[in-house]
């Protein structure tokens, strides 16, 4: 019996071990993984900031053009009402 007994506390022990290695394996392949994520993740939100600055910077020329467009119809339509072409 005691045997018996000796032989089953080697097999728990090893495995106990394997079990701890595979899980130090998990952990490690997930951590890998949320790594991998976790950069990918970072180059989108890079672009994107890139993006939102460009369209800003592109919205305020446009607002820029959008007046100097309106201030140039103003300035022909009263030469053209001084010309008398209205």
């Amino acid at each position: 019996m005691s045997e018996q007994t000796n032989i089953l506390d080697a097999i728990r022990t090893v495995v106990h071990e394997e079990m701890r290695l595979f899980k130090d394996e998990i952990k490690q392949d997930t951590s890998d993984f949320k790594s991998e994520i976790l950069s990918g993740i970072d180059g989108v939100h890079k672009k994107l900031d890139a993006m939102a600055i460009e369209q800003k910077s592109m919205s305020y020329v446009l607002d820029q053009h959008r007046d100097q467009l309106g201030n140039h119809e103003n300035r022909i339509q009263k030469v053209e009402a001084q010309a008398g072409l209205a």
